[in-house]
């Protein structure tokens, strides 16, 4: 935690207002144990009691929390013993499971945030119907390009659901592709 901390202060240091805090490593590394999940939940509950409350912090899971029984559990405490208002939750669970995250969405007080699951304008439209985020992170080369990225950019906007975008490895095209689409997004 104290090393988590250090690195959220450099940043913040920098002017930075959100960050993302990944979990799930030693639960990918070794598997699933009552005490990985505990430890994951303890990085959480400790970086998340000792941030300012003004910043926004996106806890990315990468799909290593299993079931939504699990992910509820973790989140649950985690309100319990250091609620922060700007807390996101994101892909706690496997990338098909759009039923597991409405149901996470539905019972906690955090909002969703589908990474892997954003996929293409169908998958896009498929987490709409299903009700299973507030906010997605949208990779242009996952999706198939700027023409599907535009569209699920316009699915999102019609349905309220906030859009972060995130690049992998570019170029400087790739970059600058992706503050085009940025200009774009309401």
């Amino acid at each position: 935690v104290e090393q988590l901390l250090s690195v959220c202060e450099h940043y913040m240091a920098k002017g930075f207002t959100g960050l993302k805090l990944k979990i799930g490593g030693k639960i990918r590394r070794e598997g699933f144990s009552k005490a990985a999940v505990d430890e994951e939940t303890d990085k959480i509950v400790g970086v998340a009691s000792r941030l300012p409350k003004t910043i926004q912090v996106d806890v990315d899971a990468n799909q290593a929390l299993g079931n939504p029984k699990i992910a509820i559990g973790v989140f649950e405490r985690v309100r319990r013993e250091a609620f922060h208002p700007n807390l996101s939750i994101e892909q706690p669970l496997h990338h098909l499971d759009l039923a597991g995250h409405a149901l996470i969405r539905k019972m906690l007080p955090f909002p969703m945030i589908l990474d892997e699951s954003v996929t293409s304008p169908v998958a896009m439209m498929q987490i709409v119907r299903m009700n299973a985020a507030d906010r997605i992170v949208l990779k242009p080369n996952r999706v198939g390009g700027l023409w599907p990225a535009r569209k699920i950019v316009s699915i999102c906007e019609a349905n309220g659901i906030g859009i972060s975008l995130d690049t992998m490895p570019f170029t400087l095209l790739g970059d600058t592709m992706l503050c085009h689409l940025g200009a774009t997004i309401r």
